[in-house]
């Protein structure tokens, strides 16, 4: 193979030592893990055996009963005054008592708008698979929002499918975001299946007539599997197979001697893995062929026949980014396999080969007559020599810091995972709902609510549940949280709805007072008219500090004077403007559709695998001063601005102070200029952008200004469209450069067990909490 230094970026290295000097000293980015605990059953839950006469002996069929159980969800009536409602006791969530549920033909749930199927406990609860050869277990067709958790589904060796995402268009509800927790996937052909239809278009996974696959294939994106294992898939854990099955994250879960762990191979779509645990794949733990950026941060992978195979691709590519992963004892010579364009990106990885290992870690391969293929290696550790090889002369290839150590060097010990959640059968605090005998809607207020919260916070239980039934809530005072008390918020999932009352003005809807240690889960929190302020945390800044946004689907997102505590989202569907203003520690590690994001006043901001559809207003990316890295994700800007002009640059680097890092970004543009631009230089304007791939298109990146301010230092490295190697026109490189670019996205770590949070500092957790539909979805303030 050929190998290249560095290509085109003009950078200083000796001013690359770090962001500005007046940046905050900021908390460490961690990825949490916590302590999270199941809640329920509630009396507003539909118990398949007390409501709907499911046995659950494991001999009786219970097929007809829970299809019954799934039909009377969310169940729509006419009241008096023709509104189109809820039916009255129609369940939100099924609760699935411990027992075995035998089941011989394709449960099928429709057209479902935040709706829950939660067992006991996956140990004690199961659905079995008696039916046909090749079947699906439960489809889930335009159901959005769903949440699946505490259930174990069991293939026998003859369910091709457990629970398929897919989407019929001939449906009125299109389905996205759900959420599988606590599960597990054991003897089957493919565990969770999102998007239709690939190796999925067989009539015995469809069943009936309504199978054909140019009814589907769209959306059922945004979904998230965490504390899952996944047990002898003979074809895939998870399978995303159309091309809107995007953004899908597996996180803290569990794969054993499955062909595959995750895969796109069988259709399309995309899958990233963190903190996951992959043993004895006997393909590959991810595999991929169809060409979109994937990330895999945190893994461990043990006597797998390879950890990555991105198989031939053609003239295509996008970043495969993997850090911080640990590879014990792969079968094959080489666990790392690239067939596309990429680029690929290894940073701070492992690799303990078997003893005797020969390599390559790494084979590179594509067609003689495509452009070569670019990979980056930097801080990994490998026990033997031979780390790549490719057979294109126009490969290109960097390292740095990564060495070869001793094999007692690389541990071989298991990673300990999170647990499933545990029922600490905590004091539920019921919020009532008094039905209109003529409108039949919710008429219970927001002071009978406030005394249910006081109540609870006046309890003697350590974390007290206040439980909303699937209803609407109109609020007109602001409902507050006291602060210095664990207390927990929670509804049936999205569908129930705390909504803004025209007497609120621009009031928030819930306040945390601060140091709040409130927990917020499964709720809706609207406003009709966009306007009033949804959640807001005050005194929310103290040393150790967190506020952590779990699954959440976000509106704007004002983050303002956080010198201490560090926020957090994880697997977030979407967040519809980041605002950090002197925020001293910001991670989002996965997020579909995030809007634009502003990095002012020394913050740090760190974003891992996003999403951006953006508005035709504002930028993706822009700021005034901190440290920003963007590294894996996606922009497709919009073609048009506010004006109904052509839109100006997707992201903007404009007299920014401090390190401004983008690394594996995949563009999709419509017109030239959409890309990336970097102007208004000052003394400490550091900007570095590697491995940006797009589609062919005459321009995405531009320096309006060469370096006038001392000190500036500006490059663009390994930017590539599909059809063309494009080089930076700065230059080359140098050590310093990357890893002054890189610090801030190599600081980041995986906790392996619950942070402990010291006494009189900010715990909030927002466990999928809906907030888009509001004048700001959540504000933040430190003081």
């Amino acid at each position: 193979m050929k190998i290249t230094p560095f290509i085109c970026l003009s950078l200083a290295a000796t001013l690359l030592a770090g962001a500005a000097g007046s940046a905050l000293a900021a908390p460490p980015l961690r990825v949490s893990v916590t302590v999270e605990e199941s809640i329920g059953p509630f009396p507003s839950w539909g118990n398949v055996k007390t409501k709907y006469g499911v046995v659950g002996d494991g001999v009786a069929d219970d097929t007809a009963a829970l299809q019954r159980a799934l039909n009377d969800m969310n169940l729509k009536i006419v009241n008096a005054y023709g509104w189109k409602i809820e039916k009255p006791g129609s369940p939100a969530v099924l609760y699935f008592p411990a027992g075995t549920y035998r089941i011989t033909k394709t449960l099928v749930s429709k057209n479902q708008f935040g709706y829950g199927l939660v067992g006991a406990d996956p140990a004690t609860t199961k659905i079995v698979w008696d039916g046909p050869l090749g079947g699906t277990m439960l489809i889930a067709d335009g159901v959005y929002g769903g949440k699946f958790a505490r259930l174990t589904w069991d293939g026998k060796n003859r369910a091709g499918i457990g629970i398929a995402h897919w989407w019929n268009k001939k449906t009125p509800q299109y389905g996205a975001s759900p959420e599988h927790v606590d599960e597990v996937f054991v003897d089957l052909g493919v565990g969770i299946v999102a998007g239709c239809c690939g190796a999925s278009n067989t009539a015995a996974s469809h069943p009936g007539t309504d199978w054909l696959a140019s009814d589907y294939g769209n959306l059922d994106s945004e979904g998230s599997v965490r504390r899952t294992k996944f047990i002898r898939n003979k074809v895939a854990g998870v399978s995303t197979e159309s091309g809107n099955a995007l953004d899908w994250w597996v996180m803290d879960s569990e794969f054993i001697d499955c062909y595959r762990g995750v895969t796109n191979a069988l259709g399309a779509g995309n899958v990233h893995t963190y903190r996951n645990l992959f043993q004895r794949s006997k393909f590959a733990d991810v595999h991929i062929n169809y060409v979109q950026w994937h990330s895999m941060q945190g893994n461990v992978s043990v006597g797998s026949r390879r950890f990555l195979e991105a198989t031939l691709a053609g003239n295509n590519g996008r970043a495969l980014i993997l850090k911080n992963n640990r590879i014990i004892n792969p079968l094959h010579p080489n666990p790392i396999y690239m067939g596309n364009l990429g680029p690929l990106i290894l940073i701070d990885n492992q690799i303990l080969s078997p003893a005797g290992g020969t390599g390559p870690l790494i084979q590179q391969f594509n067609n003689a007559e495509v452009p070569g293929s670019d990979v980056i290696l930097l801080g990994n550790k490998f026990t033997i020599a031979n780390h790549v090889v490719g057979n294109n002369p126009l490969n290109r290839f960097v390292q740095y810091d990564s060495t070869v150590v001793a094999r007692t060097a690389i541990s071989e010990l298991l990673p300990t995972l999170p647990a499933t959640a545990k029922n600490l059968a905590r004091k539920v605090f019921e919020v009532p709902v008094t039905t209109n005998s003529t409108t039949l809607a919710n008429d219970t207020g927001s002071d009978a609510i406030q005394a249910i919260i006081n109540q609870a916070a006046a309890s003697l239980d350590a974390n007290p549940v206040v439980h909303f039934p699937r209803a609407t809530f109109t609020i007109n005072n602001t409902l507050l949280i006291p602060a210095g008390r664990r207390i927990q918020l929670a509804g049936d999932g999205i569908a129930t709805i705390l909504k803004a009352g025209p007497s609120l003005g621009t009031k928030p809807l819930i306040r945390l007072a601060g140091p709040s240690l409130a927990t917020l889960r499964e709720l809706r929190l609207y406003s009709t008219d966009f306007t009033a302020t949804t959640l807001q945390i005050d005194k929310a800044d103290q040393p150790g500090g967190r506020i952590l946004f779990d699954g959440t689907m976000n509106g704007v997102t004002n983050l303002n004077n956080l010198a201490s505590t560090r926020v957090e989202f994880q697997l977030t569907t979407g967040i519809k403007k980041l605002n950090a203003n002197a925020a001293a520690s910001v991670l989002t590690v996965g997020s579909g559709v995030i809007g634009p994001v502003a990095v002012n006043a020394n913050s740090n901001v760190l974003m891992l695998d996003s999403w951006y559809e953006g508005a035709k207003s504002d930028p993706m990316i822009k700021g005034d001063s901190g440290t920003f890295t963007y590294l894996g994700g996606h922009i497709a800007p919009p073609d048009i601005d506010a004006q109904g002009l052509a839109a100006g640059p997707s992201i903007i680097v404009d007299n920014f102070n401090g390190q401004f890092t983008v690394m594996g970004l995949s563009y999709n543009m419509k017109n030239p200029g959409q890309g990336i631009l970097v102007k208004g230089e000052v003394a400490g304007t550091k900007a570095l952008f590697v491995g940006v791939s797009g589609n062919p298109i005459d321009f995405y990146y531009k320096r309006s200004n060469n370096a006038t301010a001392a000190g500036t230092a500006v490059g663009f490295g390994l930017m590539k469209t599909n059809r063309t190697v494009q080089q930076g026109n700065y230059g080359a490189t140098d050590k310093a450069a990357l890893l002054a670019g890189l610090a801030q996205a190599r600081g980041q770590t995986w906790d392996s067990v619950p942070a402990v949070i010291p006494a009189g500092a900010t715990d909030v957790l927002l466990y999928r909490i809906r907030t888009v539909e509001s004048g700001v979805g959540t504000l933040i303030n430190g003081q």
